[in-house]
């Protein structure tokens, strides 16, 4: 039997197969790379979306809070640092500083009863609130006074009711066992490196929401308790461009 005779690939055909192939192959990978890099630069837009949405539910809540049970008069008596002079509520460039009463959990309470004209009072044991010198405490929601002295051995406080007065000034009513207190604490938003950072007078400064580059508030005309928020944010590309989103939402003080 005779053997066919098999023709091969000749080089010329080998050497264009290879590079129909390469062509592509680099195509392929091309797609891919593009496909990849628009994906990331996609993931970093939506994470810098979330982060404006996390900030903005922050300050709006730090905002729709403040003022609860917070001394009304005499602010730089109560809080001799923090810019509040006319209200517990200050906007500036990149800056915010509100305040407001929280209560403890579980809730603070007098231990015994408070004649009229205390300048002491007993709180119930293990119930704090980290009070220390300086905080502000209100009694019944209604009356703030000062803390003079505090210790954490023993639950009685030394009080003042009115710190633009000499000396300290007691309860302008009795109150009984049981009366509830809650202590008042500040909290500023700040734009830095880091984004927006929260810090409160009970903990140090916190990086809440990275590629926050600013944050306006601003009181809405003709009204005394509506503010409109605006925080913007930037996020990079790895083109290298940048890319802005800025978020806005009006909010009212409950208080």
């Amino acid at each position: 039997m005779k053997l066919k005779h098999c023709r091969g690939f000749t080089l010329v055909e080998l050497l264009v197969t290879i590079a129909i192939t390469s062509i592509i192959t680099g195509s392929l990978v091309s797609s891919l790379r593009a496909g990849n890099s628009s994906q990331i630069d996609q993931d970093n837009i939506n994470e810098l979306t979330e982060n404006l949405r996390t900030g903005m539910q922050m300050v709006t809540d730090a905002l729709r809070n403040a003022k609860f049970a917070t001394p009304s008069s005499n602010l730089t008596s109560w809080f001799p640092s923090g810019g509040f002079s006319t209200s517990v509520i200050v906007p500036g460039t990149n800056t915010l500083n509100v305040a407001t009463c929280v209560l403890g959990t579980p809730l603070v309470k007098l231990n015994t009863n408070a004649a009229s004209g205390a300048t002491s009072i007993t709180l119930g044991t293990n119930q704090g609130l980290g009070i220390k010198q300086n905080n502000i405490v209100v009694l019944d929601y209604r009356e703030p006074a000062l803390v003079k002295s505090a210790d954490d051995t023993t639950p009685t406080i030394t009080i003042d009711t009115d710190p633009a007065t000499t000396g300290n000034q007691g309860t302008t009513r009795a109150y009984p066992s049981a009366t509830p207190l809650c202590v008042v604490r500040t909290t500023s938003f700040t734009i830095t490196s880091e984004g927006l950072v929260r810090t409160d007078s009970s903990s140090s400064a916190t990086a809440v929401a990275e590629g926050i580059t600013a944050l306006s508030v601003a009181s809405v005309s003709g009204t005394t308790n509506r503010y409109t928020v605006a925080l913007t944010g930037t996020t990079t590309m790895n083109n290298g461009s940048t890319i802005t989103r800025s978020l806005t939402a009006d909010t009212s003080v409950a208080n």
